[in-house]
């Protein structure tokens, strides 16, 4: 026969350990960005292997194809095939996910020391904020272009922010592609 145990104090809940659950404890993204370390020295991974098609530019004009302009560029843009697998170029945290009209679906993932990527012209399926991904892991592949880059063809938008600032991801890329 098995005992029947009956708590007639509320206190004994409280003294046996087994009957007291904490909570699961949520961080935000930015909790988490804020306590990672991303180390410039160490540089970044490609995301995916491409021509760069259009360079990182913030101060003059490079030629865009589709919108038969010139226009500066804070990201680099590298050729690629619709369903080519994206990469995180390194260790960050998934801070949002959202429908832009000239990148498409894009993802900021932070680095720490206020360091961001932004990818751009994506498919996502598993993805959300709040996921941390290991450098190397797939966030997503590369979508149809936007009416934006048509004439380019589908292609990754890739920007590196420190702060608000972008920086040229081509001199934190590895060399290796």
């Amino acid at each position: 026969l098995e005992e029947e145990v009956v708590l007639s104090e509320p206190s004994q809940v409280a003294e046996n350990p087994e009957n007291t659950e904490k909570p699961a404890e949520v961080l935000s993204p930015a909790l988490i960005a804020e306590q990672l370390n991303f180390d410039k020295s160490a540089g970044l991974l490609w995301p995916i292997s491409g021509q760069v098609i259009i360079p990182y530019s913030p101060d003059h004009g490079v030629f865009y194809q589709t919108l038969d302009q010139f226009s500066t560029s804070e990201a680099i843009v590298l050729s690629s095939a619709v369903g080519t697998e994206v990469k995180a170029a390194a260790k960050g945290v998934v801070t949002s996910i959202e429908e832009d009209v000239r990148t498409g679906t894009t993802v900021t993932l932070a680095l720490g020391n206020d360091t961001s990527l932004v990818y751009g012209q994506l498919n996502v399926t598993d993805l959300k904020e709040g996921d941390v991904l290991e450098a190397g892991e797939c966030i997503g592949t590369v979508a149809e272009p936007t009416r934006y880059y048509v004439v380019e063809g589908p292609n990754l938008y890739f920007k590196v922010l420190e702060g608000e600032t972008s920086v040229d991801p081509t001199e934190l890329l590895k060399e290796e592609q």
